[in-house]
């Protein structure tokens, strides 16, 4: 495995057999919904093209979707790279901003005062559950996807997570007076 530079202090793991092919061009990174890929502008007549490196390896230029298995858009080592379906392919997308729970799949439902587990395919959800803990929302969120999305199915646990901090709502209040009062010089 080999590191090609990009720009802006990146650079893309690829296998040793591609790494002269992949030299011979020049390599930028850009940042698409959350993750970092490797590209490069090819111009055929006046008309400019931009090229990922992973469609570049599998000789893959359209209609067809790539996944990164290990969602790093910089890994573009062919273990790493596969030909999906969209609903495989979304299955595996990073952690989206607002997921609270460090699960995909599984939120708190305070009507029910439980962790709600679902699973979206093919443009359908599927209601999976109500838990009481979360780890059992998240255990029916991974059934589910093993069953519907086979093997490749990424886990509900989202690596790297961490919880946001939980206050009380005197802490909150407290917090908010002393933002306020420092942003208008005073003190308490």
């Amino acid at each position: 495995m080999k590191e090609i530079p990009l720009s802006l202090g990146k650079s893309a793991l690829v296998d040793d057999e591609e790494y002269a092919r992949l030299m011979r061009l020049a390599w930028c990174a850009a940042k698409s919904r959350h993750v970092w890929y490797a590209h490069t502008a090819l111009y055929i007549g006046e008309t400019r093209f931009t090229l990922r490196m992973h469609r570049y390896i599998l000789g893959v230029w359209k209609d067809e979707i790539i996944d990164h298995r290990d969602g790093n858009g910089l890994n573009n080592t062919k273990e790493n790279l596969r030909i999906v379906s969209n609903s495989v392919n979304t299955i595996g997308m990073v952690k989206h901003p607002r997921n609270s729970s460090g699960f995909r799949g599984v939120n708190w439902y305070p009507p029910m005062n439980r962790y709600l587990a679902r699973i979206t395919h093919q443009g359908k959800t599927h209601h999976l559950g109500y838990f009481e803990d979360i780890e059992e929302a998240a255990s029916a969120y991974d059934r589910a996807a093993l069953k519907l999305f086979g093997k490749d199915a990424p886990k509900s646990k989202i690596e790297g997570w961490v919880p946001p901090k939980k206050i009380s709502f005197e802490e909150l209040r407290t917090s908010i007076k002393l933002d306020f009062a420092q942003s208008n010089g005073e003190s308490l």
